[in-house]
């Protein structure tokens, strides 16, 4: 990463004495040294770095496939750095020149659709969400079987809207879809879609299936998600709910260190 940046570093140098700052080929500089950094983990760098990019980009036309490729970049790594605030902006602007350029059912409007409607849900902005996802759902299945590898996280936050809005059933129905395609490509997804779904099953007694998916689950988390130990802690909550105990308050003070009061996770375990 050190060396690729020294590297790109002097290439920037050469580029903007070459052709000024807002020249094309000083923004392809820039999206290099924001993959480089993304890759090697620098989210702060990566966004600098496209952030110095976007507005080259922007001057070459709202619909160059670079605007919306850096939009959608940013939003995404404004995700990971939780500034939702940020990627929900990022992510609407990408979503509407993406519907506009590439029609409602390409694979880059399900996946920018699905990350604002993702956003929405850790918002408890369940209504939008609901909106957001279903029509990407809709649309996405006009292309692909329900059992693709896109499909998990689609049809497991679909199933959180749902939730959210009162609709146990149909949320079940959909986390069952979201299994379905998570268990066809052994996604990352599968040990947060188990427990979702056996914390469904547990308040309405199926107590029995629900101890099952646990089960399941509990090796998936550790071994799939060591970057975000709240989830462990959420299966815990979920596993000591379902047998009948208090969840250990430790576990309690991890999901909420992660997510502030009001957000979805928060909520669900304060409940």
């Amino acid at each position: 990463h050190a060396a690729a940046e020294q590297a790109i570093a002097r290439a920037l140098a050469v580029e903007v004495a070459r052709v000024g700052r807002s020249h094309p080929d000083v923004a392809l500089v820039h999206e290099a040294r924001a993959l480089n950094a993304f890759f090697a983990g620098d989210y702060n760098g990566a966004r600098r770095a496209l952030e110095a990019a976007l507005p080259i980009r922007q001057r070459q036309g709202a619909r160059h496939p670079k605007v919306s490729e850096g939009l959608n970049m940013l939003g995404a790594i404004a995700y990971r750095q939780r500034d939702n605030n940020a990627a929900e902006g990022y992510a609407r602007q990408a979503l509407a020149i993406d519907r506009e350029v590439l029609g409602l059912a390409h694979p880059d409007v399900v996946s920018t659709a699905n990350m604002l409607g993702r956003i929405m849900l850790e918002r408890r902005a369940f209504k939008e969400a609901h909106a957001i996802l279903t029509d990407a759902l809709k649309a996405s299945l006009k292309e692909r079987p329900a059992t693709h590898d896109d499909m998990a996280w689609l049809f497991a936050n679909l199933a959180l809207a749902e939730h959210g809005l009162g609709r146990s059933a149909k949320a079940e129905e959909l986390l069952r879809q979201a299994l379905a395609a998570a268990d066809a490509h052994a996604h990352k997804n599968r040990g947060p879609i188990l427990v979702d779904l056996a914390d469904l099953l547990c308040a309405r007694g199926a107590t029995g299936e629900a101890t099952a998916l646990l089960a399941r689950a509990a090796p998936l988390m550790k071994k799939d998600w060591p970057e975000e130990p709240w989830r462990v802690a959420w299966h815990k909550i979920v596993a000591a709910r379902c047998a009948g105990r208090l969840p250990a308050p430790t576990d309690r003070v991890v999901v909420q260190t992660r997510w502030p009061s009001g957000s979805l996770y928060a909520d669900r375990v304060a409940s």
